[in-house]
Protein backbone atom coordinates (compact mmCIF):
# COMPACT_ATOMS: atom_id res chain seq x y z
CA UNK A 1 0.00 0.00 0.00
CA UNK A 2 1.08 3.71 -0.88
CA UNK A 3 1.32 6.46 1.45
CA UNK A 4 -0.46 9.86 0.67
CA UNK A 5 1.40 13.09 -0.01
CA UNK A 6 -1.23 16.19 -0.53
CA UNK A 7 0.36 19.23 -1.30
CA UNK A 8 -1.08 22.65 -2.56
CA UNK A 9 -0.55 27.05 -2.26
CA UNK A 10 -1.54 27.54 1.42
CA UNK A 11 -5.31 28.08 1.48
CA UNK A 12 -5.92 26.14 -1.61
CA UNK A 13 -8.01 23.79 -0.59
CA UNK A 14 -5.41 21.56 0.70
CA UNK A 15 -7.74 20.45 4.37
CA UNK A 16 -10.94 20.37 2.55
CA UNK A 17 -9.20 17.39 0.61
CA UNK A 18 -6.92 15.70 3.48
CA UNK A 19 -9.91 15.89 5.29
CA UNK A 20 -11.75 13.54 2.70
CA UNK A 21 -9.22 10.86 2.52
CA UNK A 22 -9.25 11.19 6.32
CA UNK A 23 -12.95 10.39 6.43
CA UNK A 24 -12.07 7.35 4.56
CA UNK A 25 -9.73 6.58 7.15
CA UNK A 26 -6.54 7.27 5.91
CA UNK A 27 -4.08 8.17 8.94
CA UNK A 28 -2.63 11.53 9.64
CA UNK A 29 -1.55 11.11 13.00
CA UNK A 30 -1.64 13.86 15.46
CA UNK A 31 -2.41 17.21 13.64
CA UNK A 32 -3.13 20.81 14.24
CA UNK A 33 -6.18 21.63 15.95
CA UNK A 34 -9.14 23.06 14.02
CA UNK A 35 -9.33 26.80 14.22
CA UNK A 36 -11.45 29.53 12.65
CA UNK A 37 -9.78 29.59 9.42
CA UNK A 38 -10.05 25.96 9.38
CA UNK A 39 -13.06 24.82 11.34
CA UNK A 40 -13.42 21.34 10.50
CA UNK A 41 -9.21 21.13 10.79
CA UNK A 42 -6.00 21.34 9.60
CA UNK A 43 -4.94 17.78 8.78
CA UNK A 44 -1.39 19.07 9.24
CA UNK A 45 1.00 16.94 11.30
CA UNK A 46 2.22 18.52 14.13
CA UNK A 47 5.41 16.98 14.58
CA UNK A 48 6.27 18.63 11.05
CA UNK A 49 5.55 21.84 12.27
CA UNK A 50 7.57 21.80 15.44
CA UNK A 51 10.66 19.78 14.87
CA UNK A 52 11.78 19.99 10.89
CA UNK A 53 12.71 24.25 10.68
CA UNK A 54 16.88 23.54 10.29
CA UNK A 55 17.14 20.31 9.20
CA UNK A 56 18.20 18.77 5.41
CA UNK A 57 15.84 17.04 3.70
CA UNK A 58 17.55 13.93 4.22
CA UNK A 59 17.90 14.55 7.67
CA UNK A 60 13.56 14.99 7.19
CA UNK A 61 13.33 12.01 6.03
CA UNK A 62 14.71 9.67 8.30
CA UNK A 63 12.87 11.76 11.46
CA UNK A 64 10.03 11.36 9.44
CA UNK A 65 10.69 7.32 9.25
CA UNK A 66 11.45 7.35 13.00
CA UNK A 67 8.12 8.88 14.03
CA UNK A 68 6.17 6.84 11.72
CA UNK A 69 7.50 3.80 13.51
CA UNK A 70 7.36 5.73 17.31
CA UNK A 71 3.11 6.49 16.35
CA UNK A 72 3.03 3.13 15.38
CA UNK A 73 1.39 4.25 12.04
CA UNK A 74 -0.14 1.82 9.46
CA UNK A 75 1.76 1.17 6.23
CA UNK A 76 -0.73 3.68 4.67
CA UNK A 77 -0.23 7.00 5.94
CA UNK A 78 -1.04 10.54 4.39
CA UNK A 79 0.41 13.88 5.13
CA UNK A 80 -0.02 17.01 4.10
CA UNK A 81 2.81 19.46 3.65
CA UNK A 82 3.83 22.78 1.17
CA UNK A 83 5.47 21.50 -2.17
CA UNK A 84 8.75 22.28 -0.41
CA UNK A 85 8.35 18.92 1.91
CA UNK A 86 8.61 17.01 -1.75
CA UNK A 87 11.82 15.76 -1.70
CA UNK A 88 11.32 14.66 2.00
CA UNK A 89 8.42 12.35 1.45
CA UNK A 90 8.99 11.63 -2.66
CA UNK A 91 11.33 8.41 -1.32
CA UNK A 92 8.08 6.99 0.08
CA UNK A 93 6.67 6.75 -3.75
CA UNK A 94 3.58 8.12 -2.37
CA UNK A 95 0.69 9.03 -4.24
CA UNK A 96 0.56 12.62 -5.03
CA UNK A 97 -2.12 15.15 -4.92
CA UNK A 98 -1.67 18.59 -5.61
CA UNK A 99 -4.49 21.54 -4.87
CA UNK A 100 -5.50 24.16 -7.01
CA UNK A 101 -7.56 27.13 -6.84
CA UNK A 102 -8.01 30.49 -8.91
CA UNK A 103 -4.62 33.18 -8.31
CA UNK A 104 -7.24 36.05 -6.63
CA UNK A 105 -9.56 32.98 -4.58
CA UNK A 106 -6.30 32.14 -2.64
CA UNK A 107 -4.95 35.65 -2.34
CA UNK A 108 -8.18 37.11 -0.51
CA UNK A 109 -8.95 33.54 1.24
CA UNK A 110 -4.95 34.25 2.83
CA UNK A 111 -6.20 38.12 3.45
CA UNK A 112 -9.31 36.61 4.73
CA UNK A 113 -7.13 34.32 7.05
CA UNK A 114 -4.17 37.13 8.36
CA UNK A 115 -1.59 35.89 6.09
CA UNK A 116 1.07 37.57 4.25
CA UNK A 117 -0.97 38.74 1.38
CA UNK A 118 1.52 38.34 -1.90
CA UNK A 119 1.27 36.46 -5.14
CA UNK A 120 4.60 35.35 -4.64
CA UNK A 121 4.33 32.32 -2.41
CA UNK A 122 1.25 31.05 -4.39
CA UNK A 123 3.64 31.27 -7.65
CA UNK A 124 6.35 29.93 -6.03
CA UNK A 125 3.93 26.62 -4.64
CA UNK A 126 2.60 26.36 -8.38
CA UNK A 127 6.30 26.08 -9.55
CA UNK A 128 7.47 23.83 -7.08
CA UNK A 129 3.95 21.19 -7.53
CA UNK A 130 4.78 21.33 -11.42
CA UNK A 131 8.50 19.46 -10.40
CA UNK A 132 6.62 16.72 -9.13
CA UNK A 133 6.44 13.54 -11.38
CA UNK A 134 2.85 11.97 -11.56
CA UNK A 135 0.44 14.05 -9.59
CA UNK A 136 -3.60 13.68 -9.35
CA UNK A 137 -4.10 17.28 -9.77
CA UNK A 138 -7.95 18.66 -7.82
CA UNK A 139 -9.34 21.84 -7.99
CA UNK A 140 -11.38 21.64 -4.42
CA UNK A 141 -14.16 23.85 -5.31
CA UNK A 142 -15.46 21.18 -7.54
CA UNK A 143 -16.23 19.02 -4.49
CA UNK A 144 -17.95 21.78 -2.78
CA UNK A 145 -20.45 20.87 -5.89
CA UNK A 146 -20.27 17.55 -5.65
CA UNK A 147 -18.09 17.15 -8.25
CA UNK A 148 -15.57 14.30 -7.10
CA UNK A 149 -14.36 12.93 -10.20
CA UNK A 150 -11.26 14.55 -10.48
CA UNK A 151 -9.94 12.81 -6.81
CA UNK A 152 -10.85 9.53 -8.07
CA UNK A 153 -7.62 8.44 -9.61
CA UNK A 154 -5.79 8.94 -5.58
CA UNK A 155 -8.48 6.57 -4.36
CA UNK A 156 -7.79 3.91 -6.76
CA UNK A 157 -4.07 4.36 -6.70
CA UNK A 158 -4.27 3.90 -2.65
CA UNK A 159 -6.83 1.05 -3.34
CA UNK A 160 -9.49 2.51 -1.11
CA UNK A 161 -12.57 2.88 -1.84
CA UNK A 162 -14.30 5.92 -2.74
CA UNK A 163 -17.77 6.59 -0.60
CA UNK A 164 -19.57 9.14 -2.40
CA UNK A 165 -21.81 9.85 1.19
CA UNK A 166 -18.52 10.18 3.25
CA UNK A 167 -17.42 12.29 0.99
CA UNK A 168 -20.47 14.37 0.79
CA UNK A 169 -20.78 14.77 4.48
CA UNK A 170 -17.39 15.71 4.80
CA UNK A 171 -17.47 18.69 2.43
CA UNK A 172 -19.60 22.06 4.06
CA UNK A 173 -19.95 24.75 1.01
CA UNK A 174 -20.83 26.97 3.15
CA UNK A 175 -17.54 27.13 4.32
CA UNK A 176 -15.84 27.78 1.27
CA UNK A 177 -15.30 30.90 -0.31
CA UNK A 178 -14.58 31.12 -4.22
Amino acid sequence: MRPLFITGASRSGTSMTAGLFHAHGLWFGECMRASRINPKGFFETQFIKQRWITKSDEEKSILWSEWLAENYAPSQWAVKAGPEWWPVFRQFDPVVVCCYRGRQAIYESRKRAGFKVSMGPIDAAWRKMGQIPETVDVYPDQFTKGDFSAILPAFEALEVEFDHKAASEWVDPSLWRG
